[in-house]
């Protein structure tokens, strides 16, 4: 964000200015954890392809 886009939240009050970051916090968490998920679903699908002794050096590997 640039300068100016917090001019805006420096003219709201304390509780409003933290009720707005808690929210702009909360938002970005459910962001990452749905990527996260996604991320998941793919690497378990593609796995899932692979042939049972690749599959067996993955899943020893990590």
């Amino acid at each position: 964000m640039s300068n100016d886009s917090w001019e805006w939240l420096d003219n709201l009050t304390g509780s409003q200015q933290q009720s707005l970051i808690n929210e702009i916090v909360a938002q970005e968490e459910q962001s990452r954890i749905s990527q996260q998920t996604e991320i998941n679903k793919v690497l378990v699908m593609a796995i899932a392809q692979l042939e049972p002794q690749l599959q067996e050096i993955v899943q020893l590997y990590y």
